[in-house]
């Protein structure tokens, strides 16, 4: 690759595809297994909103722990060269997995619920709620995918009940599209 840029101990495999803000990219760490780098435009680093709003998005990412929730493996701050570390589901996202297979319909609708119930018990009302920012993960031992809701650029921290009825609204446009 030409113009390769250091991602601290990521090693760059292959490009996936262009977020409007973000350059997305497969990773390996020194285990082999497979994670996606996520890290700022040369363009959208000049300006501080964006950077302020990839600092605030890794900031909400760290204080998240649950199975059904995007997972921060590593991240940098530097400013010059900004990058959180995730990993990579293997089944890429909802939105191209429909329509679903009628067994697995149960247990990626209970999924995307836990993972929308946990954020709201941490008072997060996460935003762009739609299947493509929903991935799925089928791990070598289970037959079922899990559902991780994803994608963290757009959100607020709140208690507001109609803010949470809003993006339960959301979240059930996705449950129907099942």
């Amino acid at each position: 690759m030409a113009d390769k840029q250091e991602f601290g101990p990521w090693e760059i495999v292959d490009k996936l595809n262009h977020d409007h803000l973000f350059k997305v990219r497969i990773s390996n760490r020194p285990t082999g297994s497979e994670y996606v780098l996520k890290t700022l435009f040369h363009s959208s680093r000049e300006g501080k909103d964006f950077y302020s709003g990839f600092r605030k998005e890794i900031t909400v990412l760290k204080q998240l722990n649950h199975p059904n929730v995007l997972e921060l493996v590593d991240y940098d701050l530097n400013p010059l060269n900004p990058y959180f570390v995730t990993p990579f589901y293997n089944m890429g996202s909802l939105e191209d997995m429909l329509p679903l297979r009628k067994n697995w319909k149960r247990r990626i609708t209970k999924g995307i619920i836990r993972g929308y119930s946990y954020l709201h018990q941490q008072g997060i009302i996460k935003f762009d709620n739609n299947p493509k920012n929903i991935f799925l993960h089928q791990n070598t031992t289970k037959k079922l995918p899990r559902a991780i809701v994803g994608d963290f650029g757009m959100f607020e921290l709140k208690t507001e009940p109609d803010l949470i009825t809003n993006t339960w609204m959301d979240v059930l446009d996705i449950v129907k599209v099942l």
